[in-house]
This record gives structure tokens, C-alpha cells and sequence, in this order.
């Protein structure tokens, strides 16, 4: 009698992953914010720091990323400048997803190592990237998108506040 309602058990757990719908995406890509590694970083020009910011997306039609690398699909701003520069946008490529068994769309995670930037100080101040005392801290939130192969854009998130330590 055990065996069989072991075999019910496993038959009814089947049944019901089977009857599962799968998801319905959007053919544009949808992305949300997940988190950040940390919630500060020291000022900087170069790699002295780092920050990972986790990212989700889904995309009904699985068309993400490109086979060239030269092309970029992940767009991050740096919000605390006053205006979009090569400076403060940057472009990343995501690996190519092929399309075979992406008919229901995909769904995932994207983790971006960010770097540090410089601390702005509100005019007259400090030169960008000094360390201030009278200025301890300077704060920057990221603006991220993403564009699929058939250049459809996301939705724009911000991330939390990070805090730049100026020190």
C-alpha cells in the first residue's frame, strides 16, 4: 500500500509540472533591480573599488544579446552629473542568447562590476576626485536600459543610492 501511494504522490507532482503555463513575456525587454554588492565605494579614476549591481530582465522573444561584441545592449548612467557624457554613460556588451528554445521568452540575472567615480563637489569646492574633508561624502544612483537584437529598449531602472566616499 506504501508503494503505491509513493507512486500517486510522484504521478500527482508530475501531472501538476506538467500543467504548468509557461510565462508570458513581453518581446521587449522588461528589467528590474535586484540589488547591490555594497552599499558604498571610495572615490577613484581606476579600479580601486568595486560595486556589483544585480539586474533582472525577461524578454518574450529570447532575442538578447549580440554576436558581435563591437555593439553594445546594457546602457548604465551616471546620474549625479548634470549632463549625459562619454564620461558618464557607459555601453556593455551581453552575451549572445540563441533563439532555439526561447519561444516562451527568457528570464535571468545580469551582475555589472561597476568602478568608482569621482566625487562632485558643489561649486566653489574641491577639484573632481580630490579628497575633501569639508566634503565627506557624494552619493550617485545608475540609470540602467537594455536594447534587444530587434533594437526594441526596455523599461529605464534606477539603482539604490551608492555612496561615494570622498575621503
Amino acid at each position: 500500500m506504501k508503494n503505491y501511494s509513493q507512486l500517486f504522490a510522484f504521478l500527482f507532482l508530475l501531472f501538476a509540472f506538467s500543467c504548468t503555463k509557461p510565462p508570458d513575456y513581453s518581446d521587449t525587454p522588461v528589467i528590474e533591480f535586484i540589488s547591490l554588492s555594497k552599499p558604498s565605494m571610495l572615490q577613484g579614476t581606476a579600479f580601486e573599488d568595486t560595486i556589483w549591481v544585480t539586474i533582472g530582465f525577461t524578454d518574450g522573444d529570447g532575442d538578447i544579446g549580440l554576436e558581435e561584441t563591437t555593439d553594445k545592449q546594457l546602457t548604465i548612467i551616471d546620474t549625479h552629473f548634470n549632463s549625459i557624457t562619454e564620461d558618464n554613460i557607459k555601453q556593455i556588451s551581453v552575451p549572445f542568447v540563441p533563439e532555439q528554445g526561447a519561444g516562451n521568452g527568457i528570464s535571468g540575472t545580469i551582475s555589472i562590476a561597476t568602478f568608482p567615480n569621482c566625487c562632485v563637489y558643489p561649486s566653489p569646492g574641491p577639484s573632481p576626485c580630490t579628497p575633501s574633508t569639508q566634503y565627506p561624502t557624494d552619493s550617485l544612483v545608475y540609470e540602467i536600459f537594455m536594447t534587444d537584437r530587434a533594437g526594441n529598449e526596455s523599461n529605464h531602472i534606477l539603482t539604490d543610492p551608492i555612496i561615494l566616499l570622498c575621503q
